[in-house]
């Protein structure tokens, strides 16, 4: 049996002169926002000591970013429940005409 799940992905990367250090992902569940994972991966460890503050702020960044969109599915999830009409409701469900 096929299951289908949607999800968003998020991808970025540190590059400092040229070379990727880091990478970093998000994935949010639309179904359950709440269920984000963010993840770092150091691709390139002595070059990470060495710029360590720099993919620190990035990943920081990358976090925001992350959180904001969490946020905006969120708002869009909200938005289409309150959004309910006779239609989308169930057959047993009284509507006030």
């Amino acid at each position: 049996m096929l299951k289908t799940m949607a999800k968003i992905t998020m991808t970025g990367e540190s590059v400092i002169n040229d070379t990727s250090i880091c990478d970093y992902s998000a994935i949010i569940d639309l179904k359950k926002p709440e269920n984000m994972s963010v993840t770092l991966l150091k691709k390139n460890k002595e070059l990470y000591k060495e710029n360590r503050v720099e993919c620190r702020e990035d990943y920081a960044a990358f976090e925001e970013k992350a959180y904001a969109t969490q946020e905006a599915v969120f708002a869009i999830l909200a938005a289409k429940s309150e959004q309910n009409t006779p239609d989308e409701m169930p057959d047993n469900t009284p509507v006030e005409e």
